[in-house]
Parts: C-alpha cells; sequence; structure tokens
C-alpha cells in the first residue's frame, strides 16, 4: 500500500506540474528617443475599434531620429507620425476619442508659442474655430457632448479656466466658475450617477470652499462632502474614473487632513 500510495502521488505531482514562462519587457521598436535628453511620453490612449496605439509627450523623433513632433502611432512593428512630422508639439496634453475623432491641444502649424485645440480629419490636424490659446487638461463625454477642462483664451474673453461643451461642429457655451489663469486649474472629469464632478485645484473665492472637487448642477458647482469644505490649500485632484459603480480619484489628499485615504479613494455617492 505504501509503494502504490506513493506511485499515485508520483503520477498525481508531474499532472499538477505548470509551465513556467519568463516575463520580460520588450521595446518597441528604438522607443521614442534620438538624442534628445528631455523626452517625456505624456500620455498613452487605445482606438479600440482601429486597434490603434497613440502616445502624446515632449518629443520631436522617434528613436530611428524620423521626425514626428510630440504625437506618434504605433502600427505594431514601428513608430508613425500622426500628420506631417512639422505639424504639432503635445508636451503633455492629453489625446481624446470623440465622435471617432481624436482631440488634442498643443502647438500646431508651427504657429508661435499658441495652444491651439485641433482635431485629426485621418490626413491632417485641423484647428478649431476660435481656438487659439487653448489648453485642455481634461475630458468627459455625456449624450454626444465633449466637456473639456483647461485654459482658454477666445477672441474678446479674458483667460480663464473653465470647462467648454463641444457637439463635434461648434461650442456651445461653457462653465467659467471656480478657476483663472493665476493658477487654478480643472484637471480631472467624470461623469457619475449623472452628475459632473469636476476636480482641481481651485483658487477663486467661494470657490476655494469646495476644496478641489465640487459637482455641476447645471447652474453652478456644489459642495460633494464636507471633509472637502474650506480645504483647497490641502487638496488638489488629479484623476477620476467611474470603476464597478464608484467613483475612484487620486491626487494629493492625506488622511491627516480629513480625507478618507492617502491620495486615492472611493466615492459611492454618500461616503
Amino acid at each position: 500500500m505504501i509503494l502504490n500510495l506513493a506511485r499515485y502521488i508520483t503520477i498525481f505531482s508531474l499532472c499538477s506540474i505548470h509551465p513556467v514562462f519568463s516575463q520580460n519587457w520588450l521595446p518597441m521598436d528604438k522607443g521614442i528617443d534620438c538624442l534628445y535628453p528631455s523626452t517625456v511620453v505624456r500620455s498613452i490612449f487605445v482606438d479600440s475599434a482601429a486597434d490603434k496605439l497613440y502616445i502624446s509627450g515632449l518629443f520631436t523623433q522617434d528613436g530611428n531620429c524620423v521626425p514626428m513632433r510630440g504625437m506618434a502611432e504605433w502600427n505594431g512593428n514601428s513608430w508613425d507620425s500622426i500628420g506631417n512630422a512639422t505639424e504639432g508639439i503635445a508636451i503633455k496634453r492629453p489625446m481624446y476619442l470623440f465622435n471617432d475623432t481624436i482631440y488634442m491641444s498643443g502647438n500646431f502649424y508651427n504657429i508661435n508659442t499658441n495652444e491651439y485645440l485641433a482635431k485629426w480629419n485621418g490626413s491632417f490636424w485641423d484647428t478649431l474655430t476660435q481656438s487659439q490659446n487653448t489648453t485642455i487638461l481634461s475630458y468627459a463625454e455625456k449624450d454626444g457632448i465633449l466637456y473639456m477642462g483647461g485654459s482658454f483664451d477666445f477672441p474678446g474673453g479674458d483667460s480663464t479656466f473653465m470647462i467648454k461643451k463641444y457637439d463635434g461642429s461648434q461650442f456651445l457655451g461653457d462653465i467659467p466658475y471656480c478657476f483663472s489663469s493665476s493658477g487654478g486649474y480643472v484637471n480631472a472629469m467624470a461623469f457619475y450617477q449623472d452628475t459632473l464632478y469636476v476636480g482641481g485645484y481651485y483658487t477663486l473665492l467661494p470657490c476655494k470652499a469646495l476644496g478641489g472637487l465640487g459637482k455641476w448642477d447645471g447652474t453652478d458647482l456644489q459642495l460633494v462632502s464636507s471633509e472637502f469644505a474650506n480645504n483647497g490649500a490641502n487638496c488638489a485632484i488629479q484623476a477620476m474614473v467611474e470603476y464597478q459603480g464608484e467613483l475612484y480619484m487620486g491626487g494629493y489628499f492625506l488622511q491627516t487632513n480629513g480625507y478618507a485615504g492617502n491620495h486615492i479613494m472611493k466615492w459611492n455617492g454618500t461616503n
């Protein structure tokens, strides 16, 4: 019995062996760098329908020294510029896919140092009307409307940090509250339970009382919860996303200042 048991244990052990695979990081061609020490990739996103990977950041060439300024597409084997290689430089602005069109703010068409909001039409970057001096830091989408948060300086207006609404062909209005070019910003937005949550760092009164996070009621930004009240100096929201029915947010905030977590926490609509 002892010998037979040992035999069965041996057979069971052999059948239970799982193959071990080595896991290694792999390069993507020669990367995004050609003797330029300040190269940085700031944003990555995937167009699932087209099965394409896009990146943006501070770079002027790929690893093969092929010119591509700030935006590139990975075709599975090598990098391709998105449009003419001298059209733009993205620096640290995120891309966004809306109505099957890529939107990006950056310096386009070699127009001095002004920032423009542009969209990729499949052949070249097309700057939007009245989008000069526009810096987009965050996006959110609902019911066919794209919400863009950042700094805007349209003709006839002052530089103001706010949220602009866009339907794919024209701007529909804005949410000009709480932000200014003096240092405040809106860096993250997300729709949660049919409400637009707006995160950033607020510098203007009375919005400092929101503590870096507000929710849009259709007219104004409102306080989300008591722990944010009057705590703007100790809170700066950087990222938000809905996951499994809850809103996750990350940024600068600490439990010692009364928040639920250190730098990341989640919200269920009440707590």
